[in-house]
């Protein structure tokens, strides 16, 4: 990996999470008509991306009624664990 390509795996994971300016679009293609090892990246990036937001859509179409993901009933045991809580406090079975 070069240092170029370095620059180009930031630069292709921050343009997933946000728009990027023209320049750095034209850079980011010019590097990607030579280098088969940042195609390959963003490739599995992209991947990620797509296989993140199917597992988001089952679960918001699998998750019961009265149970979210939102920051008031999301609750952290001891570990690192996240327990969706629907608002009320559920204790965990030590699983």
């Amino acid at each position: 990996m070069t240092p170029a390509c370095r620059e180009m795996t930031h630069l292709l994971s921050q343009s997933m999470d946000r728009q990027l300016s023209l320049y750095s679009q034209l850079v980011i293609w010019l590097h990607l008509t030579i280098c088969d090892h940042c195609v390959r990246f963003a490739e599995h990036l992209a991947f990620i991306r797509k296989v993140n937001r199917s597992i988001l859509k089952y679960a918001e179409e699998m998750s019961p009624a009265g149970l979210t993901a939102s920051p008031e009933s999301v609750s952290r045991s001891g570990s690192d664990r996240v327990w969706i809580t629907g608002g009320a406090e559920r204790e965990s079975s030590g699983l």
